[in-house]
């Protein structure tokens, strides 16, 4: 009968492995700078055959391989196990393997509960580093853990599309990640961690042609590289750009002119002051506007329409006039 004391280690570590057997009680040791817990275990078993040729009555057995084990934690103390396992060489075909165990997968240096916390706690908004700091390992290894468990569950099905999809990027991390979904109900499609050409390329050539030719219609931003791969890979869809896109270059012409104009003027005159301070305003729609009843402009420091000064800057500079004129009917 196994003792309590046996019993009541493997409840708190989680550890259902028999196989796996303690040999001397934990310490305290020094782990990476840190002071932390260590149990030492062993783990081996009879293997009769193979794994690679498969023949019996071969296997000779050669020695423990050491591993060290990060393990769950009772506090905010470091756990680890330092567990050797058995090691086994084959006389037939001299593969050298080791003994196995759903406690910790192979090359692989967390314990399973330890897993399967992580990804308990990255099911909240919880940053990586947080998680890392909880469970003694890097905020790396956390998105790790979480990219292998996706990868299991992922069941893409790769048989059809949207006819109506939609492009973009976004800053996930350190880097620009993309995402696309489906323009009609703005369900998210998938998000890949890159967004070079050769990635989406290599995403989007797993769906069939049948399925690509179905799409009617891609939207996205102004960015070359999505614009070249589209008719590469969706024969019939065209290509619609995000009509936001186009405004926030507009956008950004007009406030280049408006710079470049205001910069002519001395600091002090009333035209610079409302360009400066009243930017905002050449940026709003011709029909929001005041056009009638004067209010008092901080800028200028008198009772005026937002349409009398606009006008008066406008007429500065004829270049500017006609960047505000397509600005306008481009709203």
């Amino acid at each position: 009968m196994m003792p309590l004391t046996n019993k009541s280690i493997r409840n708190a570590l989680e550890m259902k492995d028999k196989n796996i057997v303690f040999t001397d009680d934990s310490a305290f040791m020094n782990i990476h700078g840190t002071i932390s817990l260590v149990y030492f275990a062993k783990l081996t078993k009879e293997v009769d055959r193979c794994i690679n040729c498969g023949l019996t009555g071969h296997i000779i057995k050669d020695g423990f391989n050491k591993n060290m084990i990060i393990a769950p934690s009772l506090s905010l103390r470091p756990t680890f196990i330092q567990l050797y396992r058995q090691k086994y060489v084959c006389k037939s075909c001299g593969s050298i393997f080791v003994a196995k165990t759903n406690y910790v997968w192979d090359c692989c240096q967390i314990a399973q509960p330890v897993r399967q916390m992580i990804l308990s706690e990255a099911a909240y908004n919880t940053s990586l580093k947080d998680i890392g700091r909880r469970f003694n390992v890097s905020d790396k290894t956390v998105q790790r853990v979480i990219d292998e468990e996706a990868k299991l569950h992922k069941n893409r099905c790769t048989d059809s599309l949207p006819k109506h999809m939609a492009f973009d990027e976004f800053m996930a991390t350190d880097k620009l990640s993309f995402i696309w979904l489906n323009s009609n109900n703005h369900r998210i499609g998938d998000i890949l961690p890159r967004r070079t050409s050769y990635q989406i390329k290599k995403y989007f050539e797993n769906f069939s042609l049948k399925a690509r030719g179905q799409v009617q219609t891609v939207s996205l931003d102004l960015n070359a590289g999505y614009i070249n791969l589209v008719p590469k890979l969706f024969p019939k869809a065209r290509i619609v750009v995000d009509r936001f896109h186009i405004v926030q270059m507009a956008n950004r012409s007009l406030n280049s002119s408006r710079i470049k104009v205001m910069k002519t003027m001395p600091k002090r005159s009333k035209e610079y002051l409302f360009m400066k301070r009243d930017w905002k305003k050449f940026l709003e729609s011709f029909d929001s506007i005041e056009k009638i009843r004067p209010k008092y402009q901080y800028s200028v420091n008198y009772y005026e329409t937002d349409l009398n000064l606009i006008t008066k800057c406008l007429d500065l500079d004829e270049g500017f006039a006609k960047s505000y004129e397509a600005y306008q009917n481009i709203l």
